[in-house]
């Protein structure tokens, strides 16, 4: 009997152990917003962290890839992640520089490079600096139905060194 009781707690352990790793995972699930916000409340943690990385440094928020070809939501992770951290940037009075889509599509255009150039790493050093940027974000984006993954990297244009990486899932709203 001793045996049956303790193969019943464990089973119920168990099931409780999957039980909250479930819940735990979707509760990690955000939203496109709430990830964009998330990614912005990061990065403003990293550049008061290590001042001396990214302090007085101009930030370009770059096109998101996808497969290799220019993500379907690239645009609005540019757009929302920069309006994202310009606004945290103010917040919390932090020494960077924020470079708008408007400059960067404008300089692709003055450039004319194709979309599929994109994740070129080259080709991004060459964008960042025409941008007077010094860091890049940048990324890749995986997508299953309506649920993404977004691994997001601020890149120094200098070394090509990658200064520091978000991964974040999410849905799109």
């Amino acid at each position: 009997m001793k045996n049956g009781v303790q193969k019943a707690l464990l089973s119920a352990a168990v099931l409780i152990i999957f039980i909250l790793l479930f819940v735990t995972g979707c509760a990690s699930m955000f939203s496109a917003d709430e990830a964009m916000e998330e990614i912005a409340w990061e990065l403003a943690d990293r550049i008061t962290e290590r001042p001396e990385v990214f302090s007085g440094k101009t930030i370009a928020v770059y096109y998101f890839t996808e497969e290799g070809q220019e993500s379907p939501i690239s645009g609005y992770l540019i757009d929302t992640l920069t309006s994202r951290i310009a606004r945290v940037a103010g917040e919390e009075s932090l020494d960077i520089t924020i470079v708008s889509r408007q400059v960067l599509d404008r300089i692709l255009k003055e450039m004319e490079f194709q979309l599929s150039a994109l994740a070129d790493e080259d080709t991004q050093i060459k964008i960042g600096r025409q941008l007077g940027a010094d860091i890049i974000l940048t990324g890749t984006v995986t997508s299953v139905h309506d649920d993404y993954r977004i691994n997001a990297q601020l890149v120094d244009l200098e070394s090509g060194a990658v200064l520091d990486g978000y991964l974040y899932e999410f849905w799109m709203d």
